[in-house]
């Protein structure tokens, strides 16, 4: 569903992520030392306002057949998605420190079943939760987000999974090779170097990640909204 649409629209996608990954370059080409930008440097901002950008105007192409801009007027989705999606890192990033938290005071059986039921819990959630983003690029409801999955969690569940795995696979094999690459390096400043480039390759993948869970969200999004909001 998702790898099909994506590879049938690549130069659509590639063209909507063009700004993207133009802020994301330009300091490794402008700077002998990309972290000279400083961690709370106002340009880190650049390449997350343009992913959403690019994300919103491909919900709307998949959903509404809109076309897209490399540099649209801002508009209040572009904002409110930049929100939802800044929530949603602070919950992930929160249930990662209480699920490891957890860990360091349980039993291991204990913890061992906690942990699968918690986790089970925030996956269901998360995973019905991300219906959201197609709903705020085309300006529905959000109050929908939950109604349009309802008795859908199989079907949602095994989308995901065949989107994911393929993602976590990749990502493993690449961090695999790069470490290996890494322990060849004798020369200081190319290890310097070379973190600084392992760091944007991890940053795509992140960013790649939350693109096709995105487009599987839409596409599934037209397949639950005739039946779910009629």
């Amino acid at each position: 569903m998702t790898y099909g649409w994506i590879w049938q629209n690549r130069s659509l996608v590639l063209y909507a992520l063009i700004p993207f990954f133009i802020s994301t370059i330009v300091p490794f080409l402008a700077l002998s030392n990309p972290m000279e930008i400083g961690l709370f440097s106002p340009y880190l901002l650049l390449p997350w306002w343009f992913f959403v950008v690019a994300m919103v105007q491909i919900h709307q192409n998949i959903i509404l057949g809109t076309n897209i801009k490399l540099f649209p007027k801002p508009e209040k989705s572009y904002f409110v998605y930049l929100i939802f999606w800044g929530l949603l890192n602070f919950f992930e990033k929160l249930s990662e420190r209480f699920s490891n938290e957890f860990a360091n005071t349980s039993s291991v059986i204990g913890n061992t079943i906690i942990s699968f039921f918690f986790i089970g819990i925030v996956t269901y959630l998360f995973l019905r939760f991300y219906f959201v983003f197609p709903m705020i690029a085309v300006r529905e409801e959000l109050s929908k987000a939950i109604k349009i999955s309802e008795n859908e969690s199989w079907k949602i569940l095994k989308a995901n999974f065949y989107t994911i795995v393929p993602v976590l696979i990749i990502a493993w094999i690449m961090n695999i090779l790069l470490t290996i690459f890494f322990t060849m390096i004798v020369s200081v400043s190319a290890r310097i170097y070379f973190i600084d480039v392992y760091t944007i390759i991890i940053l795509y993948l992140k960013f790649l990640f939350f693109l096709f869970l995105n487009i599987l969200y839409s596409k599934m999004y037209l397949e639950f909204r005739d039946k779910k909001l009629t």
